[in-house]
């Protein structure tokens, strides 16, 4: 063989290392003058820009202004426009949090309905963020894809445009609009969209359980699908919730779509519309337009079906079959491991023992990647501590760092790879590696079923290829050839996987399981490795090495802040009206280099879950909530108390922490729940107060207090601004000023 066939196949395959990752990239932006049945987020943007003027949280009056835009524009579309008005909430105890909030519905008539076609967004941000990735995007284009609509041909069925108000307190909206309306009793299919960054593919993340029906329908509707089985596994594994998690709590079939790129803009005070990447927009558009015209022509009925796994792979499409079927492949990558260690040992090409040992050393490098990639977000940790300040200790370009430990991993398998040949061949080692393989397949199948095709079809093809290898039936520089062609289905699977991760994640939680898909991934380039580093693996070290450290040297280049990417500060102000007591408070893990002004040789304190900075200022004199009883009366052993809640002027939520109690009422509507709580999170428009009805024990005074926040912190107390380079932090806490107040009735 040419001694540079090796090294020019190992170059082949990691140009389709850099394909598959750059083909995950959302479509280029349509202009403003395409043809008005074009989606275009060129013309989408005027909408984004207004409704992302400044952050617009639920009861503001930046909430109002933003209702009233996309109202109006509905109405000039042509739309039946209506609102619901109402008390929404959310509950997981020991906590209720519940609000006024006002949805819009906008809906285009189908000339013969039977079920309606729920299109989604939310119109509120957090109370830091200018919401143009969350979820701004979404709702301008429900607005390019209303107008489009309207102008064509009438679908079959309803079309609602559903705005929702309060998703960012709690899914307030979304719940309501299920629970509440006549509509949430008549939807056929509900399409969420969604944002947590500014930019990337729109994928579609999440469907409800027995999902074979509404899958199958996406295939229809869209002409590349951007979804697969594994985010579905791993998105139902989170905590996390989105509007779409009431509908797919009460049965509702749907679609849950999101972008994830550009973490660091989430919630971000700097999400505004000329950060947006339009190309996502674009995404989420020709999705939400082409399944509105699907769905919207179809019939609803029965769609109970079981599970399917589905994956897209470039050129072939979006591939569907039954989740049952992974447990016959699964067996028959454990029959060819079997088959391959009988075939090898006999034929004299394999040891078992070696098998077993290289096996170990597969999983020790697992263990050693881990640890060194540990180490290496430490380092970032402690060189760069501002970077705590953001989700994930990401920063604005975590990407240099993520190649760092891409890196770094890769040179540990080149070096457990080089150990290893000097001891054993190649078969052994593939044996020993596909035998870990094959146990975390196993364990897939077990706790992600309809993921399994990311480890089954590469190990399969790979094993097919070793077979005929191992009984000669492929040899010389064709055998060469053919199995770096089998590492492709591996490369196409698992590149944009390790991608994403680094992209969800960010550089906090990565290391394990970073680590982990890319030795794995390696093992798939393996063969083909194994030949081009015989003679000279401290050439590819030396090469990997240097690329580690470019990539740490303009990581560095690109750590620090500026009017354009500014630092996020966590800082806020509260004030205890009855110890008459102020603090300031932070939930960073050191001060940064503004807001030590106020932190500085500031204590740590835990308080329930968190862990925060916390230092004593002098007290503002600002008023606090009041509250009134209106009842209080005692039938069959349970005291029924009925509260008046008053909280000061401009704020825009209130916790209010109490003894356990049980039936809340918030303005006459009752919280479906028989589980006691002692935590209730009220916001939305205050301006009238709120009635709170409690059922509570006899025979002991009931204690609540009630922390009210307000946007801004007190000048009073030395706050003066922020620097063109730094922002408010991320969170509902931060830039507030909180009054708590105790009371005992």
């Amino acid at each position: 063989m040419n001694k540079l066939t090796p090294h020019l196949l190992l170059a082949a395959l990691l140009a389709v290392v850099l394909i598959s990752v750059y083909n995950t990239q959302p479509p280029d932006v349509v202009q403003a003058d395409a043809p008005d049945s074009v989606f275009s987020a060129q013309r989408a943007m005027n909408d984004l820009q207004a409704i992302t003027r400044s952050p617009h949280p639920t009861g503001s009056a930046e909430n109002k202004h933003v209702r009233e835009y996309i109202i109006a524009a509905c109405q000039e579309i042509g739309l039946e426009t209506t609102v619901q008005e109402t008390m929404g909430y959310y509950f997981r105890s020991p906590r209720v949090v519940g609000g006024r909030i006002v949805n819009v519905l906008a809906t285009l008539r189908g000339t013969d309905p039977s079920r309606a076609v729920v299109i989604m967004s939310h119109y509120d941000s957090e109370p830091n963020a200018g919401g143009a990735g969350d979820d701004g995007a979404g709702v301008a284009a429900m607005l390019e894809t209303a107008r489009i609509l309207a102008r064509g041909k009438k679908p079959l069925n309803d079309i609602v445009f559903l705005f929702t108000d309060g998703e960012e307190q709690g899914l307030l909206g979304a719940s309501a609009f299920v629970e509440q309306h006549p509509v949430g009793k008549n939807v056929g299919v509900v399409l969420n969209f969604e944002g947590r960054g500014n930019a990337g593919i729109s994928t579609m993340f999440e469907v409800n359980p027995g999902n074979g029906w509404v899958i199958r329908e996406f295939a229809k509707a869209v002409n590349v699908a951007d979804a697969n089985a594994l985010s579905y596994e791993i998105y139902r594994s989170l905590p996390n919730d989105t509007d779409y998690s009431p509908f797919k709590k009460a049965g509702i079939v749907g679609l849950n779509h999101a972008f994830i790129d550009g973490f660091v803009y989430y919630h971000s005070y700097a999400d505004k519309a000329p950060k947006m990447d339009l190309r996502s927009m674009q995404h989420h558009g020709e999705y939400m337009l082409s399944e509105a015209k699907h769905f919207g022509n179809i019939r609803f009925g029965a769609a109970a079906e079981g599970d399917v796994t589905y994956f897209t792979l470039p050129v072939v499409g979006m591939i569907i079959y039954p989740a049952g079927l992974n447990m016959f492949w699964t067996g028959l990558c454990i029959a060819g491991l079997l088959l391959l260690l009988i075939a090898g040992h006999r034929k004299q090409k394999l040891s078992l023992s070696g098998v077993l040992a290289t096996a170990l050393i597969f999983l020790a490098s697992l263990i050693v990647a881990v640890l060194a990639l540990t180490g290496v977000t430490w380092l970032i940790g402690k060189m760069y501590p501002e970077m705590t300040n953001f989700y994930a200790s990401s920063g604005y370009h975590p990407e240099y760092f993520f190649l760092v430990m891409t890196g770094v991993a890769s040179i540990v398998w080149i070096l457990a790879l080089y150990l290893m040949r000097k001891k054993w061949r190649i078969m052994t080692i593939m044996a020993g590696t596909h035998l870990i393989l094959a146990l975390l397949l196993v364990l897939a199948q077990v706790y992600t079923p309809t993921a399994v095709y990311v480890l089954c079809f590469p190990i399969l093809i790979q094993l097919i290829i070793l077979l005929l290898q191992c009984t000669e039936k492929l040899v010389g520089m064709k055998s060469e050839v053919v199995a770096a062609l089998a590492s492709v289905p591996g490369i196409l699977l698992f590149a944009p996987m390790i991608y994403f991760l680094f992209i969800a994640f960010g550089l906090e939680m990565p290391a394990p399981f970073a680590a982990i898909t890319i030795i794995i991934g390696w093992a798939w380039l393996t063969p083909t490795l194994d030949n081009a580093i015989a003679d000279t693996p401290y050439r590819y070290l030396a090469a990997v090495a240097g690329i580690c450290v470019i990539a740490w040297v303009v990581g560095h280049l690109h750590a620090g802040y500026s009017a354009e990417e500014p630092l996020q500060s966590s800082l806020w102000y509260e004030y205890d009206a009855s110890t008459r007591k102020a603090h300031w408070k932070s939930a960073q893990r050191m001060p940064d280099h503004w807001n030590q002004q106020f932190l500085s040789n500031a204590e740590r304190r835990k308080e329930g879950f968190w862990s925060l900075l916390t230092k004593e200022t002098q007290v503002v004199d600002t008023l606090s909530s009041v509250v009134t009883i209106q009842s209080d009366s005692v039938a069959d052993g349970s005291r029924t108390l009925v509260l008046f809640v008053k909280p000061a002027p401009g704020t825009l939520s209130a916790q209010i922490e109490m003894d356990s109690a049980r039936a809340i009422h918030v303005d006459t509507v009752p919280i479906q729940s028989d589980e006691p709580f002692t935590l209730l999170t009220l916001s939305g428009d205050w301006s009238n107060g709120y009635q709170v009805r409690l059922n509570c024990a006899t025979g002991r005074p009931f204690h609540l207090s009630i922390t009210d926040r307000r946007p801004g912190l007190p000048e009073a107390a030395g706050f003066k601004g922020y620097p063109e380079d730094v922002i408010p932090g991320t969170g509902r806490r931060n830039h507030t000023t909180a009054v708590k107040k105790s009371f005992a009735f």
